[in-house]
């Protein structure tokens, strides 16, 4: 295995003493040259505009609510829905493929929802009829 990465926290000693240990190859980007690493910059720009629409999506709705402060749950939510509901033709996902376990037959789809999308949890007490308002 080898990384192919930027200066950033990665040319930390810690770092590079850990893959000398494992047997694992380090090489470093040229400085201002991100061409180098474009898998991941593709990536990258794959999550930020996903993030970016979801934002947007809340912004529309709610604009009084939902501000540029939300940035990093959005990223969260699209790189979450990313490693989880994104599927190759042997119908393994990013995650299963990282773990190297295998998918179950349905992907759990109902547990997700659109970031800022509203989810109501009704109190069963509420459906009964003639019964009062919890406080």
């Amino acid at each position: 295995k080898s990384y192919r990465a930027d200066n950033g926290r990665f040319a930390d000693t810690k770092w590079q003493e850990s893959c000398d240990k494992l047997g694992q190859e380090l090489t470093f980007c040229g400085v201002g040259n991100h061409r180098q690493n474009g898998k991941i910059e593709a990536k990258n720009k794959q999550l930020t505009l996903s993030a970016r629409t979801l934002l947007l999506h809340g912004m529309r709705h709610w604009p009084e609510m939902i501000s540029t402060y939300f940035w990093p749950f959005a990223m969260k939510a699209a790189a979450e829905s990313h490693n989880k509901l994104s599927v190759d033709a042997d119908g393994n996902t990013p995650e299963s493929r990282l773990y190297g376990v295998t998918q179950p037959e349905a992907i759990p789809v109902q547990s997700f929802h659109t970031l800022f999308c509203p989810v109501y949890v009704l109190d069963h007490r509420l459906q009964s009829a003639g019964g009062s308002l919890p406080k």
